[in-house]
């Protein structure tokens, strides 16, 4: 009966109704496929102009909690719980939702960008390296992951690939233009050092032209 009034809801469109109703029935797995149905195409939309997005993010929030309850408590037969596919599939949906909206933020936000990148584990950032050639790692590790998710997850990465270079890019610059005005001291002394020498043989060569 209580899946029937579920079916109701969410065909009428009151899918709030429907999460309620699965998370007091106790089927986590049916509530996490609906709201991952829901999530997955506004992931990468604004959550500051979309607040459907945040309210479903915070619903995401609390299943996941209370399936790691259920889990804890080992409830099995009174609670349905998620499987571990669709948990992962959530909790990429979330951190890749957060990626956006760091990224969205600017320059400042840029590691609390990539920290939302390590939690979902879409793209080898922190992978522990290997004797493999760097683009080897990341065409193995990418390709494997991408196919463990979900089509809807699949659909951003090529996005998130992009803006992660991006983010990378610009780190890198700001690497250079501080180390270009405030050069380490070994370097700064070999700097010195190098101009030093070819003042000294200017000078050099100046006082043999003078003698000659």
């Amino acid at each position: 009966m209580a899946k029937e009034a579920v079916s109701v809801a969410l065909s009428r469109g009151y899918e709030e109704h429907s999460i309620w109703l699965l998370l007091i029935i106790g089927d986590y797995l049916q509530c996490g496929r609906t709201l991952f149905k829901l999530f997955s195409p506004l992931v990468s939309s604004d959550s500051i102009s979309d607040s459907k997005k945040d309210a479903i993010a915070g619903f995401i929030q609390k299943l996941l909690a209370l399936n790691e309850k259920a889990k804890q408590m080992d409830s099995i037969g009174s609670i349905q719980r998620m499987t571990e596919d669709v948990q992962s599939d959530l909790i990429a949906a979330v951190e890749i939702s957060n990626f956006f909206d760091y990224y969205n933020k600017g320059p400042g936000y840029y590691n609390n960008a990539l920290e939302c990148i390590k939690k979902a584990g879409v793209l080898p950032l922190f992978s522990t390296p290997t004797p493999q050639s760097r683009d080897g790692i990341f065409s193995l590790h990418f390709t494997k992951t991408a196919r463990s998710f979900a089509n809807e997850i699949q659909v951003h990465l090529a996005d998130v690939c992009l803006r992660v270079m991006k983010i990378l890019w610009f780190m890198i610059d700001q690497i250079k233009t501080f180390f270009k005005y405030n050069p380490m001291p070994g370097l700064k002394h070999t700097a010195n050092t190098q101009v030093s020498f070819s003042q000294q043989t200017t000078n050099n060569k100046q006082q043999i032209t003078n003698n000659k």
